[in-house]
């Protein structure tokens, strides 16, 4: 069910098994997995249904280093978070993406590509893609089928890359019925976390701090 925050009480407790801080692509996600398993979820979106001016220059905010467009106006910050403005490319990490690399202080991950392989399987589904192949051999038949073909980059240095198009699916509005009707997930519109809140050594989270 959906909650709008600003039509509730200052200094109200509200307690779950998990709170999730945002309704985007990931949030959205984990909530209806959760919800499969019986877990009470409280799932915290900042803006409401749609876009709004005031919720959305909470975003603003400066970029240094490479430039890049404006957070405010490069995020959407409403249920569905930024799939509500993403362009719908998909590509997955290659395998030196979780590789060492001795120019990279803390470089490398603990895991490897194949341990994500069955997640982005499942992943295809909640972003309405075709089967989870980026191989040039997979599509190299279904593209000479359509008339379109590789380039020829034999011994090139540059190799040939394929991304898949998402329709792209806006979660907030693919999912938004899934959230409503499920009975053990509560989301709260216009509720920003604005302090988490740690047990006195610090190794815990003991609460969120919401300011409408």
């Amino acid at each position: 069910m959906f909650v709008d925050a600003r039509r509730l009480d200052s200094g109200l407790h509200i307690t779950s098994d998990v709170c999730i801080v945002g309704a985007g692509a990931a949030g959205i996600t984990l909530a209806l997995e959760l919800a499969k398993h019986s877990i009470d979820v409280t799932l915290l979106e900042g803006g409401g249904m749609g876009a709004d001016p005031a919720t959305q220059q909470l975003y603003a905010g400066e970029s240094i280093g490479i430039t890049h467009d404006r957070p405010e106006d490069s995020r959407s910050r409403y249920l569905g978070g930024s799939t509500n403005c993403w362009g719908g490319w998909c590509r997955p990490l290659d395998d030196f993406d979780f590789t060492e690399r001795a120019w990279i202080p803390d470089s490398g991950w603990p895991i490897s590509k194949s341990d994500l392989a069955p997640f982005y399987a499942r992943s295809h589904d909640l972003l309405q893609l075709g089967p989870p192949d980026y191989s040039t051999q997979f599509w190299r038949e279904r593209m000479d089928a359509r008339g379109a073909e590789l380039m020829d980059l034999a011994g090139a240095t540059i190799q040939n890359v394929l991304n898949q198009l998402s329709p792209p699916t806006r979660f907030g509005r693919a999912y938004r019925d899934q959230l409503e009707t499920a009975q053990n997930i509560k989301v709260y519109l216009f509720a920003n976390a604005a302090e988490i809140q740690t047990t006195h050594s610090g190794t815990e989270v003991s609460s969120i701090l919401v300011r409408r």
